[in-house]
Formats: structure tokens, C-alpha cells, sequence
């Protein structure tokens, strides 16, 4: 995964309205309070057409970076090939390599989730592996699954066992509302399909919405109440999120945010998982809850 260094600029105004939003604005929603456990994950399960029944995937990090380094020679400990085509490889890595490169800790068993964050199923980790792609490669935690995944859109919680409170939104790529926001933030807009600008949530019974857009560079989170707009997140580095999850856990009486990004004209993915800290959105380091 891609670590990107953000900078969260100042709050401000894009209403031509009177109204205005306090800094206490929160989601009407029936989304659970923070209840994660301290080492927590978030991130996306990954369900590649080779995929085995009863498998799920998610991509690791190392401990720390100077763990890349030695990226090479953490490929070559791979000591048997668990699946092979024209395009994919899946090595297995020992257990005493990963355990000395790859950070596990909390990730013993993980709670799975669908893009509306009904739960799918538990799973437990199985081994690390290596899977060499022809565009990008990485390594991965196998997990034994409850039941076969039939989706790609999934995600997982980690050290995670108490039910979640799905959220009473309406998911839209409303073009006229992508436009407008773009239009208001005075920003170069994607030169791609209009209807891969932005993702709206919009909760019911109340005039809030949650906006996630994309300029030609960057992405934003803008958060509407009460006839008012502000940006509560830019990216300092060049993304686009192509796919978005609201996760019904409330920090600072707002949900996290997982972001599934692309370098603008690139093939570069990676995940985001972003949190409010009461005034803006901020990414979590290695997706992890602290």
C-alpha cells in the first residue's frame, strides 16, 4: 500500500447563503459511536477470479519502511507456489519471515462487511503470500472465510466483534452536484468520465451530505448542512478516489471514510482510511486505529 503525507487546509465557506455550519455539525444518522479496539484495521478484502472458496484477501503493510529495502530479498523467501497463470503468481512466504517483516498484530481474525456495511462473514488468517501481477504486485494475508465472497466491493474491520448500525443514506454520483461543488472549489476538473467526480451521501430526514470529488489532481471531502458547504479534506498528493465506503463508526460524531484511490492517469491503487478529528479529515497511518 501507498503511505501519502496529507495536509488538511483550514475550514472555510463555499455557501452563497446566509446560513452557515458549525464546526459541531454531525451526521443524523444511526451510525455506532467509536467502539474499535486500540490496533484496529480497516481496509479493502480483495476477491481476484482465482480466488479459492472460503478465501479472502487483504493487501499488508510492513512494520516500518526501511523493511522496503529489503523488498527483494523478502520475495525470494517465498518456499512454494500456491497458484500460477499467465499473469498471476501466488508464493507462500515462511511464517518466520512475515512474522519478522510484515506488521500483524490485530489481524488474527477480521469481521467482513459489504459496501452498505451489512456483515458478511468472520475470517481467520491463514499465511502471507506474495502476488506477482503483471501491473502491480504486493503481498497479502490469506484468510479462511466463513462463506464464499461473491463481490468485490467488501471490507473488513479488524479486532472486531460487535454488530454495526448501518446508516439511513441514499448513495448518488449526482453529475449537477459534482459539478457545482467543483465549480465552487475553482478547481481543474477530471478530464475523464463526469460520472467518476464525486460520490454523495445523503442521509435521510435531513438536509446533510457528505460529498466525495475529484479534481484533475486531488480529492476532496465536503460535508453540506444547513445550506452551507466546507471542505473538511484535500489531498496534498496527486489521487483520485474511484470507489468510496462510509463506515457506520462514529469518531467526533463523524464516520470513517475509506477511500479507494488511483494516481490520476496512472495505474498506481492504493486505500485510504480517513478520520475527523473534530475539525477536519485526516489519514490514518498504515490504516490503523490508534
Amino acid at each position: 500500500m501507498k503511505t501519502i503525507l496529507f495536509s488538511i487546509i483550514a475550514t472555510f465557506f463555499l455557501s452563497c447563503s446566509t446560513k452557515t455550519s458549525s464546526e459541531n455539525d454531525s451526521l443524523s444518522t444511526a451510525a455506532t459511536d467509536s467502539i474499535l479496539n486500540s490496533g484496529s484495521y480497516i481496509g479493502t478484502v480483495n476477491n481476484f477470479y482465482f480466488s479459492k472458496n472460503n478465501e479472502a484477501y487483504i493487501e499488508l503493510y510492513f512494520k516500518d519502511d526501511d523493511a522496503y529495502a529489503n523488498y527483494e530479498q523478502i520475495v525470494a523467501l517465498g518456499d512454494s507456489v500456491i497458484y500460477h497463470d499467465d499473469k498471476n503468481t501466488r508464493t507462500r512466504i515462511p511464517n518466520k519471515a512475515y512474522q519478522e517483516y510484515f506488521d500483524l498484530s490485530g489481524l488474527e481474525t477480521i469481521s467482513i462487511f459489504d459496501s452498505k456495511s451489512n456483515f458478511i462473514c468472520n475470517a481467520k488468517f491463514a499465511r502471507v503470500e506474495y502476488l506477482d501481477q503483471n501491473i502491480s504486485s504486493y503481498f497479502i494475508a490469506v484468510y479462511d472465510t466463513d462463506r464464499p465472497l461473491k463481490s468485490d466491493s467488501y471490507y473488513y474491520i479488524s479486532n472486531f466483534k460487535e454488530k454495526l448500525k448501518t446508516s439511513d443514506y441514499t448513495i448518488t454520483k449526482d453529475t449537477v452536484l459534482s459539478n457545482e461543488i467543483l465549480d465552487e472549489l475553482n478547481v481543474t476538473k477530471p478530464y475523464y468520465d463526469i460520472e467518476s467526480n464525486g460520490f454523495h451521501f445523503k442521509y435521510k430526514n435531513t438536509d446533510e451530505v457528505l460529498s466525495i470529488v475529484n479534481s484533475d489532481n486531488n480529492s476532496f471531502v465536503v460535508f453540506e448542512s444547513h445550506g452551507a458547504r466546507r471542505v473538511l479534506y484535500k489531498s496534498t498528493g496527486s489521487e483520485n478516489a474511484y470507489e468510496v465506503i462510509v463506515v457506520p463508526i462514529l469518531k467526533n460524531k463523524m464516520p470513517y471514510i475509506l477511500l479507494k484511490c488511483v494516481k490520476p492517469e496512472g495505474d498506481i491503487m492504493w486505500d485510504h482510511l480517513l478520520y475527523f478529528d473534530g475539525k477536519n479529515y485526516k489519514a490514518l497511518d498504515r490504516q490503523r486505529i490508534q
